[in-house]
């Protein structure tokens, strides 16, 4: 990518587009929390586990909130790894069977009929479901569904404990921050965080 233009000929025109990497398209995972830590603190981005798994959720919950639903977003910087600024937005994923594209997304959920609040996770692993009317005030909801059975969600309201988000320290121990949920692959990836479910929705 970088050598491309050193093939072309003096006079040839050369352009470029920038977008907004953090949620549009580009966070890879190719730096190590020590090095992730170093070129954060330089100003650049880290470019690490850490940092691009929560810019998916934001992704996810900026796609969703141009759709028109009302996301709660996230009202203070958090540091992980060493890595400072880091904003955890409510924690919404769905498998690719679901949506691989934004049209996809936008054929099965109303965006104006979901509210989202802060400290709440969704995950979807159903290909046919069809979300009208969902408020996830507070906690967990999973939804499960095999291809071909078709799920519509209109007028739930969720509320409950939720999963607890916890920083784990080197070594897989874990810390005391709380207040969401992930996977539970923090000490081998390097993510800064264990996730225990506790009561949380499900359909």
């Amino acid at each position: 990518m970088q050598d491309f233009p050193k093939t072309l000929s003096e006079n040839t025109l050369v352009g470029f587009t920038t977008i907004n990497q953090v949620w549009a398209a580009y966070s890879p995972v190719k730096n190590s929390p020590s090095d992730a830590a170093a070129k954060a603190a330089s100003g650049n981005p880290s470019h690490s586990a850490t940092a691009s798994e929560l810019d998916v959720y934001e992704a996810n919950c900026r796609m969703l909130q141009t759709l028109g639903a009302q996301i709660e977003e996230p009202s203070e910087e958090l540091e992980y790894n060493g890595i400072k600024g880091l904003k955890l937005w409510p924690r919404i994923t769905w498998s690719p069977a679901f949506a691989l594209t934004f049209d996809d997304l936008a054929s099965k959920i109303d965006g104006p009929g979901l509210r989202v609040g802060g400290d709440t996770t969704m995950v979807i692993q159903a290909p046919d479901l069809r979300i009208k009317r969902l408020d996830l005030n507070r906690g967990a909801l999973v939804i499960k569904g095999p291809r071909g059975a078709e799920i519509t969600v209109d007028g739930l309201v969720v509320e409950n404990e939720g999963w607890v988000w916890e920083a784990a320290e080197p070594g897989g121990r874990r810390g005391r921050r709380a207040g969401g949920a992930s996977k539970d692959h923090g000490a081998a990836t390097g993510q800064p965080h264990r996730a225990r479910g506790e009561d949380s929705g499900g359909v």
